[in-house]
């Protein structure tokens, strides 16, 4: 089966939300991540791959 990848603009507070929610969905990858802000978007990176929810490259 194929695997769904996303990709997330923005890393904050609903992001994190978003990305639990994925959790749920079979086959769904966050494949990559942006965001102005350099640490924030660090952390949710490895939020992402924590979590195994892809591979949330910068």
């Amino acid at each position: 089966m194929a695997t769904f990848k996303l990709g997330f603009v923005g890393a904050g507070f609903i992001a994190r939300f978003q990305a639990q929610a994925l959790l749920q969905v079979r086959n769904a990858d966050i494949a990559g991540v942006v965001w102005p802000t350099q640490a924030t978007t660090t952390a949710f990176s490895q939020y992402v791959q924590e979590h195994n929810l892809g591979q949330g490259k910068i």
